[in-house]
């Protein structure tokens, strides 16, 4: 398991993938990552940007974006696995709870199926919250593997 970005210089190729291979990663997402978020999307719900507000909704507080923690996943696969030589080109995720946050989240991605033919692997994500285990985000996505230049 892989726990650090590859090396950019050392990324895996499609032939060094297997199933089954995993890599994780840890990170918390803070206020601030939540207030740049907003600025960027242009999602300023009163959910992700107030306490009190989210609180009428009947949440403990606010709450982070749903993509700002899917962006995790993008990040599982373009820095980790299958890392640099990665293309996502479809992702399925379900969101089963808000993401908490400043508390440690774990990202964890895994191979599941791989295709010669398409060059291409399929990986299982899920990201939970690393003190209780509860299930944030689950899902998958298809990546292909693209081939480094000689």
């Amino acid at each position: 398991m892989y726990d650090e970005p590859f090396d950019p210089l050392n990324a895996l190729t499609f032939d060094d993938l297997i199933v089954g291979m995993t890599a994780s990663f840890h990170h918390r997402i803070t206020i601030e990552e939540i207030e740049r978020f907003a600025a960027l999307s242009g999602d300023t719900s009163p959910m992700h940007m107030s306490d009190d507000a989210a609180i009428e909704h009947g949440l403990d507080g606010r709450i982070p974006h749903g993509m700002l923690s899917g962006a995790l996943a993008s990040r599982l696969v373009g820095m980790h696995l299958p890392g640099p030589n990665g293309l996502l080109q479809s992702m399925k995720l379900t969101f089963v709870r808000p993401a908490p946050i400043d508390e440690d989240l774990l990202v964890l991605g895994r191979i599941e199926a791989k295709s010669p033919a398409t060059h291409t692997v399929v990986l299982k994500i899920r990201i939970t919250e690393a003190k209780t285990g509860y299930m944030v985000i689950r899902g998958s996505a298809q990546v292909g593997v693209l081939n480094p230049e000689s």
